[in-house]
């Protein structure tokens, strides 16, 4: 079985991280504890963050060699990722992720094999649809329904199952199944 894994959203949070730094640049009230943040997914705009702010977080993001390294896991990670060390051993497990900066590939895999995940597989790309086809994987694990369409649209037999956050709750039921970890995800593989 060959298996994707997206970072962001699924396994780390890379949404507090990014708002925290966006607020050393420009402050905003807003509550990066609550389990609903962010309610949106293009939530920079959505919170009145200047896309300057934005553009300045983004570029200390690609430059600095360590935001991706550093980034805090969910509390259902530690379990999920045991879980795929386990699956690792009888199946093909891909972290695909659209990382920026020189070193994303690199902080992935150390954020992953500092967690137990050994010789982590991590793509950089924003072409996760094609990507996936040309792997042949079974099955994708994404809280971005955009990933998860382009990947269904790239191929049919891919099963796509969506990661829930409560910005993506209005396609909780468009795909193959929809979960809260990874282990709901590949119970019975």
């Amino acid at each position: 079985m060959k298996i994707m894994v997206d970072l962001d959203g699924v396994l780390c949070d890379f949404n507090f991280a990014f708002a925290h730094l966006m607020n050393g640049v420009e402050y905003k009230d807003v509550d990066l504890y609550s389990e609903n943040f962010p309610a949106v997914w293009n939530w920079f705009p959505h919170y009145g963050w200047h896309p300057e702010t934005t553009a300045r977080a983004w570029a200390e993001v690609r430059e600095c060699g360590f935001f991706w390294k550093l980034l805090q896991p969910y509390p259902n990670a530690y379990e999920d990722l045991k879980h795929l060390s386990n699956l690792s051993k009888t199946n093909d497990i891909y972290f695909i992720t659209n990382r920026p900066g020189k070193t994303a590939k690199a902080e992935s895999e150390e954020w992953l094999a500092s967690r137990g995940i050994v010789n982590p597989t991590v793509i950089v790309s924003d072409k996760k649809g094609l990507v996936c086809k040309g792997i042949g994987i079974d099955i994708a694990i994404d809280d971005s329904p955009d990933n998860l369409l382009d990947i269904f649209a790239s191929s049919h037999a891919t099963k796509c199952i969506l990661f829930k956050r409560p910005y993506n709750v209005g396609y909780w039921s468009y795909f193959w199944g929809t979960v809260t970890n990874v282990r709901e995800a590949l119970n019975g593989i």
